[in-house]
């Protein structure tokens, strides 16, 4: 991926045009451009592009609060959340709007008055009258004024929602793909992608496959995105059908988290070659299984009981949904590892 300087610790970005310090472009174009998420919660299958991201979303999980406000007393969960809210009794306006002067506490204020007053057009269309907004709090405001004409909504948004489920996604013929990375070296990818009606990053994933970027040298498949490449590698020259049949093995499960309780995921990665977030699938579901009332099914996360339940038994009430599971704590650990010794010694 080519990049130009723009300033000597800076980068220009060739996919968005942004100014990024040489400290953080890494990690802006493995965030943002390649989607690259390796840093899993433990909690549950939330994942994230860097350690920030991922302590920021622990936070979540903690039920106390223990930042308290000297001023009125209000609790939160972190460091800054206490600080931006002391923004409030401080009257300290960090945000300042180089448009028209103002100032703003909050960050979310700031972003609104810019889109508000400062949006040269207007994204958000009326679907029933000519109107046009610059924001989407705007336009459902205005759609309140349509109340008398309710059932036309309804009718509108049905044949809407049919006609987008309907529609597959648009093919582009070989031709097209040519012509398109063609004149993305002349003119650059972002204009290119907006000329033509198209995401960036599928453009860039052409480029990338017509240059080879990310090729199997197994079998020499040229692959978009090296996401797609590992999948391949590991689907088509990796995972064999035996090791496929035996890695759903209860026995085999058991014998790679009790490595890991000794060791560490990335050993057993190494080890096995299982993918990390299977690992982690099995240590939940081993040491603290939850398991459905009405089928057996089991899940390590409460998240994906719940759309377990949600979609399978049609339970969407959260009690009703507390009251069709069980949680067991390293019962079928052990009994799997028992199991697996009983093998190993006959």
């Amino acid at each position: 991926m080519d990049h130009s300087f723009d300033q000597n610790l800076k980068k220009k970005c060739i996919e968005c045009d942004k100014i990024i310090s040489k400290k953080h472009f890494k990690q802006h174009v493995k965030s943002v451009h390649l989607k690259i998420k390796d840093f899993f919660c433990e909690q549950c299958p939330s994942t994230f592009s860097d350690k920030k991201q991922l302590d920021q979303h622990s936070v979540t999980h903690k039920e106390e609060k223990s930042h308290k406000c000297d001023v009125c007393d209000k609790m939160f969960k972190t460091k800054s959340n206490l600080k931006l809210h002391s923004n409030i009794h401080t009257k300290k306006k960090l945000y300042f709007c180089d448009d028209c002067g103002k100032s703003f506490a909050h960050q979310s204020y700031f972003i609104r008055h810019k889109k508000e007053q400062h949006t040269e057009f207007n994204a958000f269309e009326c679907k029933l009258c000519p109107q046009t907004f610059r924001t989407h709090l705007r336009l459902k405001t205005h759609k309140k004024s349509h109340n008398a004409q309710n059932s036309l909504h309804k009718e509108l948004n049905k044949e809407e929602n049919s006609k987008q489920q309907k529609e597959k996604p648009k093919e582009h013929t070989e031709e097209f793909k040519l012509n398109a990375m063609k004149r993305a070296e002349e003119t650059g990818i972002n204009r290119t992608a907006k000329e033509l009606g198209i995401m960036r990053v599928k453009l860039r994933g052409w480029i990338n496959k017509m240059n080879g970027i990310f090729m199997c040298e197994s079998c020499g498949t040229n692959f978009e995105f090296e996401s797609k490449l590992k999948a391949h590698i590991f689907n088509k020259h990796t995972k064999t059908r035996t090791n496929f049949k035996y890695t759903f093995d209860d026995n085999f499960r058991a014998e790679v988290v009790k490595f890991v309780k000794g060791n560490s995921i990335a050993d057993a990665v190494t080890k096995y070659d299982v993918s990390d977030a299977a690992i982690r699938n099995w240590v939940k579901r081993l040491d603290e299984p939850l398991t459905c009332l009405i089928c057996g099914t089991i899940y390590g996360y409460e998240k994906r009981m719940e759309d377990h339940l949600k979609k399978k038994h049609n339970i969407a009430d959260p009690f009703e949904q507390q009251n069709s599971y069980k949680k067991e704590v390293a019962c079928n650990l052990s009994q799997s590892v028992d199991n697996l010794e009983e093998e190993s010694s006959k």
